[in-house]
C-alpha cells in the first residue's frame, strides 16, 4: 500500500535517527531535552505518536502524557512539555525513542493511520492569471501540500522530506531578524546590468509576488549566475543571493521583466539564494532573504504576506501544474512536480512569520 509504505519508511528513518550521529552527540552531552524534543517533534509529524505509544504499555504515564503533549507541535514544544522532560524521562532515553520509533514502524500501526487518497485534481493544462490568483490567494497558499504529504506520494524520497523537516525546524531556532538588522542591510547594485538587453528584460511589468528560489548549484559570484542563466534559455533574476548571505540586485530597476518562474514572470520579481536544496539554506541566508523580501514588497506596495511572499515551489504548482487543483489542494495520481524550492513549510514556519513581524515593528 503506497502509502502505508511511505509510513513505514519514514518510521524507519526516525529509528535511524535515534541512533546515529544527529542524534547521539546530544544524549552523550546531556541535551536529552533536546534530543527528545526533536525525535517527538519529528515522530508526531509522520502522524503516527499516538498510535506508536500506544503499542507500548510498559512505558512511564509521565512520559506517555509528555509525548502525547506533542500532538499539538509547536505550541506545547514551546510551552510547558519542554521543562516536564527531565522529570519525568528515565536514564534509557535512547532505548524508549528506538521503541517509539519500532512502534510507529510495525505494520499494526500503519495500517491505522494510513490516510484517505486524496481527490484526484483534473488533469489538464492551465495559466491561471495574477487576477484569478488574487481573488483566493489565501486558500490557495493554505491548500500547498506539506512535505509529509509529498513523502506520502514519493515514498522514495521520505528519507530526504524528513532531513528537510528536521532542518526547517532548526532554522526556524536559529533565525532572528531585527529592524536593527533591516537598516543594517546592504544591496550590491554593482552589477545590475547583468541582464540587460537580454530576452525580453526591457518589457516593463508591475511586479505583484516576490519569489524565493535555490540556485541547485554552487557559483562563483553574480556574473557567473547570470552568465549561466544568459546560457540557459536566457533566463534572467532580479535579485541574487551568494554563500555568503550577501544580496546583488541584477536588474537596472524593479520593473524589467524577469524570466525566472513560468506562469509568473510578467507579474512578479525573485530572488535566487545559492543553495543546493532545502539543507543548504544557513540561517544567515534566510534571515537576509527575509530583510530583502520585505525591503522589496515596501519599496512597491505590496503588503507583507504570504500571498506576496512565495517560494518558486508554489508558483509552480498553483499558477502551472495540470495535476494540480490549487482551489483543492489535491493532486492527480501520478502527479509530477516541477520545483521544490523551497518547501512551503519553509515558508510557513520561517520566512512568512518573520516577515511579518519585521514589517509590523518597522510600522
Amino acid at each position: 500500500m503506497q502509502y502505508a509504505s511511505a509510513r513505514y519508511t519514514t518510521g524507519m528513518e526516525v529509528q535511524k535517527w535515534v541512533s546515529d550521529d544527529h542524534l547521539a552527540p546530544d544524549l552523550r552531552m546531556g541535551r536529552v531535552e533536546r534530543a527528545i524534543a526533536v525525535t517527538a517533534l519529528v515522530v508526531a509529524n509522520t502522524g503516527i505518536l499516538s498510535a506508536a505509544i500506544n503499542e507500548l504499555p510498559d512505558m512511564p504515564s509521565g512520559n506517555r502524557a509528555v509525548l502525547s503533549a506533542y500532538e499539538c507541535e509547536e505550541p506545547c514544544l514551546a510551552g510547558a512539555a519542554p521543562e516536564a522532560l527531565p522529570a519525568v524521562w528515565p536514564d534509557d532515553t535512547a532505548a524508549q525513542l528506538e521503541a517509539i520509533a519500532a512502534a510507529a514502524s510495525s505494520p499494526m500501526v500503519q495500517e491505522r493511520v494510513a490516510p484517505t487518497q486524496p481527490e484526484a485534481a483534473p488533469g489538464y493544462q492551465r495559466s491561471l492569471s495574477y487576477e484569478q490568483y488574487a481573488q483566493n490567494a489565501p486558500q490557495y497558499i493554505a491548500n500547498l501540500p506539506s512535505l509529509e504529504r509529498l513523502a506520502s506520494l514519493k515514498p522514495e524520497l521520505a528519507q530526504q522530506y524528513l532531513a528537510e523537516y528536521i532542518h526547517i525546524n532548526r532554522l526556524s531556532l536559529e533565525v532572528t531578524v531585527s529592524v536593527d538588522d533591516y537598516y543594517a542591510f546592504a544591496l550590491d547594485r554593482s552589477f545590475n546590468t547583468a541582464f540587460k538587453g537580454v530576452g525580453s528584460y526591457d518589457k516593463t511589468i508591475s511586479p505583484k509576488l516576490f519569489v524565493i528560489h535555490w540556485t541547485g548549484m554552487h557559483y562563483d559570484g553574480p556574473e557567473h549566475l547570470a552568465q549561466s542563466m544568459r546560457n540557459d534559455g536566457q533566463k534572467r533574476v532580479a535579485y541574487y543571493m551568494d554563500r555568503n548571505a550577501r544580496s546583488y540586485q541584477l536588474f537596472e530597476d524593479d520593473y524589467r521583466m524577469p524570466a525566472h518562474a513560468r506562469g509568473v514572470n510578467e507579474f512578479s520579481q525573485g530572488v535566487e539564494i545559492e543553495a543546493t536544496g532545502t539543507l543548504d539554506y544557513t540561517p544567515a541566508q534566510i534571515q537576509q532573504a527575509i530583510i530583502l523580501a520585505v525591503d522589496f514588497c515596501r519599496r512597491n506596495g505590496l503588503p507583507v504576506n504570504e500571498t506576496t511572499i512565495v517560494g518558486h515551489y508554489a508558483t509552480a504548482l498553483i499558477f502551472r501544474n495540470p495535476y494540480y487543483d490549487p482551489a483543492l489542494g489535491s493532486l492527480a495520481p501520478g502527479a509530477t512536480f516541477e520545483k521544490f524550492d523551497p518547501p512551503q513549510e519553509l515558508m510557513n514556519k520561517v520566512i512568512i512569520p518573520r516577515a511579518i513581524e519585521l514589517d509590523r515593528a518597522l510600522g
